[in-house]
């Protein structure tokens, strides 16, 4: 069975770690003329080989050099001055949760500025970075830091930026938003989530970090990574998805690491139910659904997305209450912005024989998708929609004005 779009864009952004699409997400090369267009190929092939190549940098490590685009907020930075603290935060546009850490960023900035700490937000995996600039301005005060686009080549995936890959890529980081601080000694000196930047940063800006304890601690994390990477690759590799083996991983991920349980325990039930398994993958789904992934809109979408994929076999009826209430969730969490959302939101309520609704949605999902390489794949769907809708208005016609 095909991977539903969403969840190879936008669970965990690394597309050449395995086939997918979208949500960090894979941009096509844009020609600009045989030779260029070849040229531009070659330079991306050729970062990406290096970047697989590359020693992995971590915590102690000498910090990787500013690369970015374009400055879109704030005074820029052209390189780690020494003697100053940076945390240098990467997220997307599309990032529900790098949204949502975006105050407490501002408030660090704030908190700290006196101290010589700078506070710098770079948008990684963006299809269009021309929408980065928009999006900042339109949340005003919100962001009281600098930010930055990365520099990506022309003809060049988003994933193939300056700062995605000698950054995140180098540090076996997979998931936004990920945040670096780089201590006044220019080195890496903590690496993990923004929610969790506050007290780290306290002790490194007082000198009473130990470097030694937080250079353990990132070994852990990357290695809980390089997990849910053997994870990803097993639901999304070349082969395709390989549902049993990919569930003895969760089991081994989750007994390594238990707070893992929540990156992966939508991944568990979609797993569950393409192996029929959707007596289990239920109650599950209903425990984490209102727990661990209720402020996660991909997670919710995969849960969503589980019920109502037609290609999943089923010992059960589907429960479509518990879709349409996923799907809703995740659509309110995501503002309604997210493309992947939409399109199963439109599937929920298409099952559920509202048709007009699901065309309604489904046109937004494809307006969302405009130019990006999933867009043919939405707008089929929509055509799939409109003919059942057509099919039913004539059927009614033909069954005279008391039919229902």
């Amino acid at each position: 069975m095909t991977a539903p779009f969403e969840l190879r864009d936008r669970v965990a952004p690394l597309p050449d770690a395995h086939a997918r699409r979208g949500r960090s997400r894979v941009a096509k090369f844009v020609p600009r003329g045989p030779v260029a267009s070849a040229l531009h190929a070659l330079v991306a092939s050729a970062l990406l080989s290096a970047s697989a190549l590359a020693q992995l940098i971590g915590v102690g490590d000498p910090a990787p050099r500013l690369q970015v685009g374009q400055w879109v907020k704030g005074e820029p930075v052209a390189q780690f001055e020494p003697g100053h603290t940076y945390v240098v935060d990467f997220w997307a546009t599309w990032c529900a949760p790098c949204k949502r850490s975006m105050p407490e960023l501002s408030v660090l900035q704030q908190r700290h500025a006196s101290r010589g700490v700078r506070v710098l937000g770079v948008a990684v995996w963006e299809d269009d970075a021309a929408r980065v600039a928009p999006y900042i301005r339109d949340l005003g005060d919100a962001i009281g830091y600098s930010v930055a686009t990365d520099a990506v080549l022309p003809g060049a995936r988003p994933e193939q930026g300056a700062m995605a890959l000698q950054w995140l890529r180098a540090a076996g980081e997979k998931l936004l938003p990920t945040t670096f601080i780089v201590d006044s000694a220019g080195r890496l000196a903590w690496i993990g989530s923004p929610q969790e930047a506050a007290g780290p940063l306290e002790q490194i800006v007082a000198g009473e970090w130990d470097l030694e304890r937080a250079r353990a601690a990132h070994r852990h994390r990357v290695e809980v990574r390089r997990r849910l990477g053997a994870l990803q690759d097993l639901l999304f590799g070349a082969k395709g998805p390989r549902w049993q083996e990919a569930l003895a991983e969760i089991d081994a991920l989750q007994t390594f690491e238990p707070s893992a349980e929540q990156e992966i325990a939508a991944y568990r039930v979609w797993v569950l139910f393409n192996l029929g398994r959707d007596d289990e993958g239920y109650p599950y789904a209903r425990r984490i659904a209102d727990a661990l992934i209720k402020d996660s809109p991909i997670a919710l979408n995969l849960v969503a997305w589980s019920i109502v994929d037609p290609k999943a076999p089923r010992k059960l009826p589907p429960d479509l209450d518990f879709a349409l209430r996923l799907a809703q969730r995740a659509n309110q969490l995501s503002e309604g912005r997210n493309p992947a959302i939409l399109d199963t939101l439109a599937l929920v309520h298409f099952r559920r024989g509202d048709l007009e609704r699901a065309v309604e949605l489904q046109v937004l999902a494809v307006e969302r998708a405009h130019k990006t390489e999933w867009e043919r794949e939405l707008r089929e769907r929509l055509e799939e929609f409109r003919r059942a809708l057509s099919a039913r208005a004539a059927s009614r016609t033909a069954g005279g004005p008391n039919k229902q």
